[in-house]
């Protein structure tokens, strides 16, 4: 049961029995509203990245939904990667008649072991430039490279497509028609290749064969970093991180390394960026101002000076010699 799917749902509403209904929280409580269904009966509920849905404000539709069920009847579940106060205090407020019990709490907010992760330290204007080595010398297998908005997605997915080819490029993000994306996504499980998208695919998603991610923009979030790179490494298979690092990058590597702590994922194994010098050489050299040009200047003028008195010294320790 889903927004946007309301005519291919509805016979769904129409049963007198539903042994398990799988719902988005808005479809779900407006079917309530709506006298569509009864969970008066409901004995289970679970709320998958039960922190993400109140940041996406979902707050009001999952008091309604929770409201609707037999209190002394129905158990809740909540599960997500990561944990937030957020959560905390939306348990105490809505579920005050529940004692919820914590299960691998010590192993929030942790990526798995198996994923390796490496750091390519670039300038905004180098991105593109390393991104299109790094698929053609490093890429192998199936990958999604992350970006935080859709203008992103859609630039690098039209420069990435006519620069290869032979590779087969897919794009999602939350622009998108909701039938666009489900086609653009079961294209990327079907073909394989590169997903380009936003932190829309960074969640709830489980593709067995993905081998890498790329960070082509660090998220916004900490808490958005584990779930990227939490899309490999699953079920204890090998996965690789790839983190497009710039000077501005500063603060929210600080955040992650915060947020995931005793891993130190981006302090790491550095890149090994020898099959990519030739993207650094071809970086168009700064344009020197005035007061560049001044400050040359007065360094070599500096030189000169200090050439003429090491010399000087040198005559006069000579003639002592002798």
């Amino acid at each position: 049961l889903a927004g946007g799917e309301g005519a291919k749902t509805n016979h769904l509403l129409a049963r007198d029995h539903i042994d398990i209904l799988i719902a988005t929280p808005g479809r779900l409580s407006s079917a309530l509203k709506k006298k569509e269904l009864n969970l008066k009966e409901t004995k289970y509920i679970i709320m998958d990245e039960a922190d993400q849905l109140l940041d996406m404000g979902f707050r009001k539709d999952l008091v309604n939904i929770y409201g609707s069920t037999d209190a002394s009847l129905v158990h809740v579940g909540l599960f997500s990667a990561t944990h937030s106060e957020s959560l905390d205090e939306f348990c105490k407020t809505v579920f005050t008649d529940i004692d919820f019990v914590s299960y691998n709490a010590e192993e929030k907010n942790k990526l798995t072991q198996s994923v390796r992760t490496f750091n390519i330290y670039v300038t905004d204007k180098e991105k593109n430039s390393m991104t299109e080595a790094f698929l053609k010398n490093q890429a192998k297998g199936r990958g999604i490279i992350f970006v935080n908005k859709h203008e992103t997605v859609d630039a690098l997915f039209l420069e990435l497509t006519a620069k290869f080819s032979k590779m087969k490029f897919h794009s999602l993000h939350g622009e998108m028609e909701a039938r666009d994306r489900k086609k653009n996504y079961d294209r990327f499980l079907k073909e394989g290749g590169v997903l380009i998208s936003t932190d829309i695919t960074a969640r709830g998603m489980h593709i067995d064969d993905l081998v890498w991610v790329m960070n082509y923009d660090l998220p916004f979030e900490a808490v958005y970093y584990i779930h990227r790179c939490g899309r490999v490494g699953r079920m204890n298979a090998e996965g690789f991180a790839y983190n497009l690092v710039t000077p501005k990058d500063v603060n929210i590597i600080s955040r992650i390394n915060e947020a995931i702590k005793n891993q130190s994922a981006l302090r790491l194994t550095s890149f090994d960026e020898s099959k990519f010098s030739a993207v650094k050489a071809t970086a168009k050299p700064k344009i020197s101002t005035k007061l560049d040009k001044k400050k040359k200047q007065l360094t070599e003028l500096k030189d000169k000076i200090g050439d003429k008195k090491k010399v000087t010294k040198k005559k006069h320790l000579k003639t002592i010699k002798t």
